[in-house]
């Protein structure tokens, strides 16, 4: 069987480097293409079975999604392929032109919930709801996904498709080696950490937290904050230096080593507003970090309250400051809801039971299910 998988910008990120390798050791032949222009990332080149493409249209004003759509029914003539899945927005409406027309069942995989009412434009809003209508079938990685597109767009539940994300646990185990090297360099010995591992995103709450270790500051005078992640750092540390608190934060950017960089939290702090499927609380539970994290969309299929987390209202830094106060003043607590946490993702969300999900749902299509 023959998968393309159309992404945009590239095709990089931890849930694309676990899912094509183990999808092409199914035997499937899978392409990984962008719309523009993209160099192949580094894991693909050694992943037998799969290969890399570029259709070559720069996004602008004018007719290029139909330039882009009909190069890809090109490519997807001559290779053969069997089904689309695409993923983000222009790929998902350059897939549902291109696939469509040439007659391959096409799935639009949902990365988010609501953030396109949050952030978006009336454009964006429409875009996903034409999406939803020409794909073949709807893919979200929670329950929280499939209530939206059911829900909140009118989409025919029978179409929607959920497939938690997988995750290699042997990957997600923090080496107290390089935890130890990593607080050193970052002048962390001795603190008390709490920190995130997100882009630096409106949505992603950062300013929250900056305002919650503001308070905690009072009461934890060791408090120090690490945030890991792309984005607009110039504004994050003005924000860190509007609440007073810039000479105890620390802004790395995006880093490789974000395993490492959670192990380095001893609370690892999610306050988004929104989530699709939030691989930073899965990852941060498999490294075994208490997690306190703020309760929306899919944060309560991975987090049971009071058990393997703390979930507390978003936009409420107040609400932060009381969890993140339970957790330093009680380490039993905190080694408690780690150990739970750890245990629960890991046995929730194998990559095993995300490809068998995935090759079923492409057989199924293939057959004209």
């Amino acid at each position: 069987m023959r998968v393309l998988h159309l992404s945009d910008p590239a095709v990089d990120t931890r849930y694309f480097a676990t899912l094509i390798p183990a999808l092409t050791q199914r035997g499937l032949e899978v392409h990984c293409g962008t719309v523009q222009t993209s160099s192949a990332p580094g894991w693909l080149e050694n992943t037998r079975g799969a290969t890399h493409f570029s259709l070559g249209v720069r996004p602008r004003r004018g007719r290029w999604f139909a330039t882009a759509a009909a190069r890809l029914g090109a490519y997807v003539r001559r290779n053969r392929v069997d089904v689309v899945q695409t993923h983000l927005f222009n790929p998902g409406i350059v897939g549902v032109l291109g696939g469509r027309v040439v007659g391959r069942p096409v799935i639009v995989t949902r990365h988010h919930t609501d953030e396109m009412e949050l952030v978006g434009t009336r454009m964006h809003v429409l875009g996903d709801r034409l999406t939803a209508r020409g794909a073949t079938r709807m893919l979200g990685f929670s329950e929280a996904v499939r209530d939206r597109l059911v829900e909140g767009e009118g989409v025919d539940p029978s179409k929607v498709e959920v497939i938690p994300q997988g995750f290699d646990f042997d990957s997600l185990v923090p080496i107290p080696d390089r935890v130890a090297a990593l607080r050193a360099e970052l002048g962390l010995e001795g603190r008390f950490v709490i920190g995130d591992v997100a882009r630096f995103f409106a949505t992603k709450g950062q300013a929250v937290l900056l305002r919650a270790a503001r308070l905690l500051s009072e009461e934890i005078p060791d408090l120090s904050v690490l945030l890991v992640g792309g984005g607009d750092l110039s504004g994050l540390r003005a924000l860190a230096e509007a609440e007073g608190v810039a000479d105890r934060t620390i802004v790395t950017g995006h880093r490789d080593d974000t395993v490492t960089c959670l192990g380095a939290m001893d609370i690892v702090v999610h306050p988004s507003f929104t989530e699709a499927f939030s691989q930073v609380l899965v990852e941060a539970m498999s490294a075994g970090r208490p997690v306190v994290a703020t309760d929306v969309a899919s944060a309560s299929e991975i987090i049971d309250h009071e058990v393997s987390g703390l979930l507390v209202e978003p936009h409420d830094p107040q609400a932060i400051v009381r969890a993140v106060k339970r957790l330093h003043c009680d380490s039993e607590l905190r080694d408690r809801i780690a150990g739970a946490g750890q245990r629960s993702v890991r046995a929730r969300f194998p990559v095993k039971r995300m490809v068998d999900a995935q090759v079923a749902m492409y057989e199924g299509l293939s057959a004209g299910g």
